[in-house]
């Protein structure tokens, strides 16, 4: 799935993991686990009900 993002932000986790940094990190590491747009492409596997145009939020945190 391809998505268009139109917001994306920096939550509390993220700052606190840039000042503390991770030894596993290949630098430069990009921040930012939370982001919003629209679904600009779906392939075969997709098997959920995503669809092209649809709003979607991606979360790359585990909560």
């Amino acid at each position: 799935m391809l998505v268009e993002v139109h917001a994306a932000s920096l939550n509390l986790v993220d700052y606190q993991t840039a000042i503390s940094g991770n030894s596993n990190w290949v630098y430069p590491h990009i921040l930012g686990l939370d982001s919003a747009g629209v679904v600009a492409e779906t392939g075969d596997g997709v098997t959920h009900t995503m669809e092209k145009g649809g709003l979607c939020r991606i979360s790359l945190g585990s909560y």
